[in-house]
């Protein structure tokens, strides 16, 4: 008897243990990589240039690859994302890059993730010169 009731225990044990992901998912790729998103702020050096984006819809894919249209243009760069080590732990990372046209050029940086919702992320970039502002609002 004693030995039916640890095979149910053990049985229930490990039939009520299911595996978990080791690696756990990234808040800003699973934002990234659900739909399309369009550029509501970018602030680059102080200046204000947002409505260099008008119309642009982003597209950004699980192999790293972010296309881009432009009414009939379409452009191609990649994206990806990682945790930079700081003082006060971790901080989410986004590199973007576009080798042309310049104004999507402007955009390759590595980026601080700043803020995360489903239907915004708000990045951010500090060097000598200041700030920069890029902010992605989901269509």
């Amino acid at each position: 008897m004693k030995q039916l009731i640890l095979f149910c225990f053990f049985g229930i044990f490990f039939v009520g243990c299911n595996k978990k992901d080791s690696t756990p998912a990234n808040p800003l790729a699973e934002a990234l990589q659900s739909g399309t998103w369009r550029i509501n702020n970018f602030n680059l050096a102080g200046i204000d240039k947002t409505a260099q984006f008008s119309g642009a819809t982003f597209t950004f894919k699980s192999n790293g690859n972010v296309s881009v249209t432009t009414g009939t243009n379409s452009y191609t760069g990649s994206w990806s994302y990682g945790y930079v080590s700081n003082p006060n732990g971790s901080q989410l990372t986004m590199t973007i890059v576009f080798t042309s046209p310049p104004v999507f050029a402007d955009l390759t940086a590595s980026w601080n993730a700043n803020g995360l919702f489903p239907t915004n992320v708000t990045l951010l970039k500090i060097s000598s010169t200041g700030s920069d502002f890029l902010s992605f609002t989901k269509n």
